[in-house]
C-alpha cells in the first residue's frame, strides 16, 4: 500500500505537467517514482489492503438519475442550516427522500430548516436516508459528468454515486 501522503504529493507534482511521464520502481518495502529529473521515494505500508469490494453492493432496490449541479445546489443550501460543532452541537444530517419521480433534500436544525424537491428519474423502492452533507457533496463533486446515478439497497447500507455520461461526453469509466 502506498501511503496517502505520498500519493497526494505525487498528485501535486504531476498536476503542473499534463505530459509528464512517470516510471515506477517497486520493491518489497519501497516505491520509487522517476519524474524527468526528480526522484521521489517512499516506504510502503506493510499490511493487507482492506477488501473494499465486499462493501460495494452489486444489486440495488432504488436508483436515481439526477442533474449533478441541481443536487449540489440543494445540498449547499441544506448545509447552511446544519448545526455547528463550534456551538457544542453535533452536525445534523441532510436527509434524502427518494420519492416516485423526485428527490426531497431536507435538513432540520436549531438554525432553521431546508427543503428542496428535485425532479428525477427514480426506479425501485421509496426510501429516506441521512448523510453528512459535506461528505456527500465531496463525493458528488468528484464526478466528471452533468448527471449522476445514485444507487441504494436500504437506508442502512452505503450508496453508490456514479457518473452518467451523455453522448457528447468522454466516459472515463470511473466509479466514485
Amino acid at each position: 500500500i502506498v501511503p496517502t501522503k505520498t500519493m497526494s504529493e505525487l498528485h501535486r507534482l504531476l498536476s503542473d505537467d499534463e505530459d509528464a511521464k512517470v516510471t515506477v520502481l517497486l520493491s518489497r518495502k519501497h516505491v520509487i517514482f522517476f519524474l524527468d529529473d526528480l526522484i521521489f521515494f517512499s516506504r510502503l505500508i506493510d499490511s493487507e489492503y482492506i477488501d473494499y469490494a465486499r462493501f460495494i453492493p452489486n444489486e440495488f432496490k432504488t436508483t436515481c438519475i439526477i442533474e449533478k449541479d441541481e443536487l449540489l445546489g440543494s445540498l449547499e443550501r441544506a448545509s447552511l442550516v446544519t448545526e455547528d460543532r463550534t456551538l457544542g452541537q453535533e452536525k445534523g444530517p441532510v436527509k434524502l427522500s427518494f420519492q416516485e419521480n423526485s428527490l426531497v433534500v431536507s435538513s432540520v436544525s436549531v438554525s432553521g430548516t431546508s427543503f428542496d424537491e428535485i425532479h428525477t428519474q427514480n426506479t425501485g423502492d421509496m426510501l429516506t436516508i441521512g448523510f453528512n452533507c459535506r461528505y456527500l457533496m465531496d463525493s458528488i463533486r468528484a464526478t466528471d459528468s452533468e448527471k449522476i446515478k445514485l444507487s441504494l439497497i436500504s437506508p442502512l447500507m452505503s450508496m453508490i454515486v456514479e457518473p452518467v455520461y451523455g453522448e457528447d461526453e468522454n466516459p472515463s469509466g470511473k466509479l466514485i
